[in-house]
């Protein structure tokens, strides 16, 4: 491996340093002892020798500490560590011998982790390393790889991104297994860019958050000439609150009222037009301005409330860094009394895929806004998310499932999972959404599970802020 290499030559030349103090301690030594007319004394050469001794031996040590901090490569993988890898990158890139970057991660290394424990997980890792490096270079490429964290890895290269994103996808194909253990690969390459750092920064968003049906088998190209415009375009619309919002119905299957309504909400660009959630969410969240966004979502709504009957509740999906953070419950407080709607009829929806580590505090942050009356609900409920754990502790007054069960409602374990999750709200008091209902037999099943409301295309189609008015 190119790091390998590099870490070889790096230590070679410390050790000519290490080396060049004794050889000059030896010739002082020896011009010492060979002038005696010069210091004749014996003192004063012992002094002198002892002297010199404990400078070499404390500059040895030195570079041996030195040797172990400033190391290139990552110890388990024997990749480019992150520091490196970015140092190396931008090398390559002054001799423009970068043509492509891409970001490799498996995904399902921390249910590797918890089931085949860390020991065997890190041998995969330093075999997944030493594959990929021998797979590229049969392709006529000179990888620099590096492991960014975890399982993370970066690999500049010499290739075009579409010659490398199909020697990824053969390495892909190849290499699911790996020591008897199946891995989850994702790919994502780019053209090269003068920003490094930026470039892995987008690498990442369009590698979790899919920009386009190419990246359905795993590796997406995404051209970052463009990403800086785009980027700012997203920041302009997010400050000045520029969202195109729809809402879906939501049907009471008791009354068969239509009172609540889902937003659905877009962010309106000027070159590149109107911009779903997967899209501009990503640079939200690296830019830091998640609390300016859902701040933007709530005045808007807040408007849209004011302009309609007082039945009618909305809901809409908040950031949960937003919704654990005081200052942001307090501005929410200011805006709601600022518009006079009352609080009810904000419904705010949490969604998380990990449980925050400090629960305590979180339900501390949401009783505060129930207190002030606003209504929580529980999105994608029953998913492999923090839904599970969070509505044994969170004061949630609304449970969204899912689609999965929807979907799968003719299936008996979907069916009786459901029923099971049902009861349970209706237990803690809970009301109960299903979504995706597009038929009159879904409908029914809901019925008789007694879910409280659906909403689908059965219910109705995407309204627009004039339908509500």
């Amino acid at each position: 491996m190119h790091s390998i290499k590099k870490e070889r030559t790096r230590k070679f030349m410390l050790a000519l340093r290490m080396g060049l103090p004794i050889f000059l301690l030896l010739v002082t030594t020896l011009v010492l002892f060979a002038l005696p007319e010069v210091l004749n004394s014996l003192l004063f050469k012992t002094f002198l020798l002892c002297v010199s001794v404990l400078t070499i031996v404390y500059y040895i040590f030195y570079l041996i500490n030195q040797e172990a901090v400033n190391t290139l490569i990552d110890p388990l993988t024997k990749a480019y560590n992150r520091e490196n890898i970015i140092k190396e990158l931008q090398r390559m890139q002054k001799k423009q011998l970068l043509n492509s970057i891409s970001l490799i991660q498996i995904k399902n290394i921390a249910e590797l982790n918890n089931y085949y424990g860390y020991e065997r997980v890190n041998s995969i890792l330093s075999e997944f390393v030493k594959r990929l490096d021998l797979h590229l270079k049969n392709n006529q490429d000179i990888p620099i790889i590096g492991k960014l964290q975890g399982s993370d890895f970066i690999v500049g290269s010499v290739l075009a991104p579409k010659n490398i994103r199909n020697s990824l996808l053969e390495f892909q194909m190849n290499n699911i297994i790996i020591n008897g253990v199946e891995l989850e690969i994702l790919s994502a390459v780019s053209v090269n860019t003068n920003d490094i750092i930026k470039n892995v920064e987008h690498l990442y968003d369009s590698l979790h958050h899919r920009l386009s049906k190419e990246s359905k088998n795993g590796i997406y190209i995404q051209d970052i000439k463009n990403l800086s415009k785009f980027e700012s375009e997203i920041v302009e619309a997010v400050r000045g609150g520029k969202l195109d919002l729809r809402f879906r119905p939501i049907q009471d299957l008791r009354s068969g009222k239509i009172n609540n309504y889902e937003a659905i909400i877009k962010l309106q660009t000027q070159s590149f037009g109107k911009l779903p959630t997967n899209r501009y969410i990503p640079v939200i969240n690296r830019l830091d301005l998640e609390q300016t966004f859902d701040l933007a979502i709530v005045e808007k709504i807040s408007t849209i409330l004011k302009s309609t009957q007082n039945e009618i509740c909305i809901s809409f999906n908040i950031s949960p860094f937003s919704l654990r953070n005081e200052e942001f419950a307090q501005k929410l407080f200011e805006m709601i009394e600022k518009h006079g709607v009352e609080p009810k009829r904000y419904i705010l929806e949490l969604y998380e895929n990990k449980v925050y580590h400090d629960i305590q505090k979180y339900k501390k942050t949401l009783n505060r806004l129930k207190g002030f009356g606003v209504q929580l609900c529980l999105d994608n409920f029953g998913a492999m998310n923090a839904s599970l754990e969070y509505i044994k502790y969170l004061p949630v007054d609304i449970v969204q499932f899912d689609n999965e069960f929807s979907k799968n409602l003719d299936q008996p374990s979907y069916k009786a999972t459901l029923k099971a999750f049902v009861k349970m709200c209706q237990e803690l008091k809970i009301q109960t959404i299903l979504k995706w209902i597009d038929n009159e037999q879904q409908k029914e099943l809901a019925k008789e599970l007694e879910v409280d409301f659906i909403q689908g295309f059965k219910v109705g189609k995407l309204k627009t802020q004039k339908d509500l008015e």
